[in-house]
């Protein structure tokens, strides 16, 4: 067990290192949800670009269009590569 947690934990570093807009300087603004379980956070840098993130505490399945984040034109990255 504690491998395994040691590799989850080394993922979402080397995860976290590869986004660049998640360089201590940006900003970070937490978007309102008309959803009570949901958590949103979007954090902007003026020159590495913008990150979001969105937490679902609830049970079912929720669609968040990312122009609701303020993030039109995004795009889902995983592992520093673009996601299908």
């Amino acid at each position: 067990l504690g491998a395994r947690l040691f590799e989850m934990f080394a993922g979402l570093a080397r995860d976290r290192a590869a986004c660049e807009a998640l360089h201590g300087a940006g900003r970070v603004e937490l978007p309102d949800s008309t959803d009570p379980h949901l958590l949103s956070l979007v954090r902007r840098h003026p020159h590495r670009g913008s990150f979001a993130m969105v937490a679902n505490f609830g049970d079912a399945t929720v669609t968040v269009p990312v122009g609701a984040l303020g993030l039109d034109g995004a795009r889902l990255v995983r592992n520093g590569r673009p996601s299908t």
